[in-house]
């Protein structure tokens, strides 16, 4: 459940990310709706941010979780 609610947390923040009016033409968890159109220096960033959000999440989560171990 953990890990579920982490990609769903990713993919709306990735939703946030992406240019008004093309966030409606993906779907969450699928990389298959993708609005890719050409290799450029702002597609690289766009995708370096989706990877940075994505393990920071998960990294965020991981230290959480042993914050709240060590108070128990």
């Amino acid at each position: 459940m953990p890990m579920a609610a982490i990609k769903l947390v990713s993919a709306l923040l990735l939703i946030e990310m992406v240019e008004p009016g093309s966030e409606g033409h993906r779907s969450i968890g699928t990389a298959h709706g993708a609005n890719y159109v050409e290799d450029t220096p702002a597609f690289r960033r766009t995708v370096a941010w989706s990877y940075a959000v994505t393990y920071g999440t998960t990294l965020a989560g991981f230290i959480l979780i042993r914050l709240c171990l060590g108070c128990w």
